[in-house]
């Protein structure tokens, strides 16, 4: 085996792949700052109102501050919607179930586990993922409030203070994404094809001007490359646009993926490029900026000639081919902008429940999976007269995905991130909190704390919830 082959095959030391995992995760990308800047400040609001008007549940409100969905102003207005309808329905459970259950211990016990398996029930058979989970997580916030012994007004004043508190955070969230988006006035989704097409200009433009590519322009073609256009399918996933727009814009954004794809195969390859080949290249970054300029401002790109006849370095024929094809999905159409966004009159209904919500014996395994795990997280600190460990009933909730592997991998996360969470929280406690005698010195604080974690919060899966 050659030195060349013993080093690829030759495994990454632990230390050294963590390294790597945390450059990749954190790395900068496209509108990351301002997803991040957004989020802190909804939940920098959300923590001063509660602090202001002293609102119970103040921390669970600025959380969801943070986690709230932010592909777009319609995404988070959607989730909003979702959160408040989903807070209000389980409201009214609980409440029904305390008038009938709350009397008697025996009683009590039973409801409170069937519904921690109806919580993991509706995970799995709900179509709306996200209202199982906000209605599940609102029971599990509020079942310790019950168990106390206190008076039922102050029990149900409790209770209506959660979904007040988290609702209002919600409302909040949807204001300042929708205050964003009319100040910045830009779609998200165009910019961020557009940023796509800027990167492999500026490489293109190495080649022509026979010059070695930097590092910046390496660097922000792989990352490109590894973020992938999952994002830009979540704008059109969740947009209001017409189908026959989000067609058009899903091709774009299948080509806009390619192309990056290709050139950053081609940061990788040493070849000579003749006058003729320098040309052809220059005339690419030329019609890749008019393309990119007729998306902007909505208008239908012009058809692209391709030479034909470049064919010694393979990726930078296959390059061209991309960019030709770009204007060829619009072909046909007026304008960019002329499908986008229309009503919901043509959708069709959607069914509340999965199609095999009854039948699949799955769902019922998963279900009493998890309410096996919760209802002993429940009875242990109940037993223990330990009220205060009831998170873990919330950890059962937030980390039952499908498989075994998904749920350990956000186990890790959610106990690393709690780690980090209470050292901070604790250093916090002794030697600054002492100091602080107003909202302003505590708002200072809160930024440092938030900011860094809303930006691991926005990595990729391998660590976004350990931010959170």
């Amino acid at each position: 085996m050659s030195t060349a082959a013993q080093t690829i095959t030759k495994p990454a030391c632990p230390l050294q792949w963590f390294g790597d995992l945390l450059k990749e995760e954190l790395a900068l990308y496209p509108e990351r700052e301002a997803v991040v800047a957004r989020a802190v400040l909804a939940a920098a609001i959300v923590m001063i109102l509660t602090m202001v008007f002293r609102m119970p549940y103040g921390a669970y409100a600025a959380l969801y501050a943070v986690t709230i969905s932010r592909e777009n102003p319609q995404a988070t207005i959607k989730e909003a919607k979702t959160i408040v309808v989903s807070f209000a329905v389980c409201v009214l459970y609980v409440l029904a179930g305390a008038m009938f259950f709350l009397v008697d211990p025996d009683l009590r016990l039973f409801w409170i586990i069937a519904t921690l398996f109806l919580m993991f029930y509706a995970l799995r058979v709900v179509t709306n993922h996200s209202a199982a989970v906000r209605f599940g997580y609102l029971i599990v916030v509020t079942i310790p409030l019950w168990d106390q012994h206190i008076s039922a007004e102050r029990r149900l004043e409790g209770t209506l203070w959660a979904f007040a508190s988290i609702s209002l955070a919600s409302i909040v969230t949807a204001l300042t994404e929708v205050a964003f988006a009319e100040f910045s006035g830009r779609d998200d989704l165009l910019q961020s094809i557009a940023e796509r097409f800027v990167a492999v200009e500026e490489l293109l433009e190495c080649y022509v001007g026979s010059r070695p590519v930097d590092s910046k322009t390496e660097k922000h073609i792989t990352r490109l490359a590894i973020v992938g256009t999952s994002r830009l399918r979540r704008f059109l996933k969740r947009s209001s646009c017409a189908p026959h727009y989000a067609e058009q814009m899903g091709a774009v954004v299948a080509l806009t993926g390619r192309l990056v794809d290709i050139a950053a195969s081609l940061t990788s390859l040493n070849f000579d490029l003749t006058v003729h080949d320098r040309e052809q290249l220059r005339k690419l970054a030329t019609d890749l900026t008019s393309i990119r300029a007729a998306l902007l401002i909505g208008r239908v790109p012009s058809p692209v000639e391709t030479s034909g006849n470049s064919r010694r370095v393979h990726l930078l024929h296959e390059l061209e081919a991309t960019v030709s094809m770009i204007p060829a999905v619009f072909t046909g159409s007026r304008s960019v902008v002329g499908y986008a966004p229309q009503t919901e009159r043509g959708d069709p209904p959607s069914s509340f429940f999965v199609a095999d919500a009854f039948s699949n014996p799955e769902h019922m395994k998963f279900a009493l999976r998890g309410c096996l795990a919760a209802s002993l997280c429940y009875l242990f600190y109940n037993a223990k007269d330990w009220p205060d460990i009831n998170t873990a009933i919330t950890t059962c909730f937030l980390t039952a995905l499908s498989t075994i592997g998904s749920s350990h991998q956000k186990q890790i996360l959610r106990i690393s991130g709690a780690i980090i969470g209470v050292m901070l929280g604790i250093g916090s406690q002794i030697f600054i909190l002492p100091h602080l005698d107003s909202i302003a010195g505590f708002t200072l604080l809160f930024l440092a704390v938030t900011i860094p974690a809303a930006w691991v919060a926005t990595s990729g899966p391998r660590l976004s919830y350990c931010g959170v």
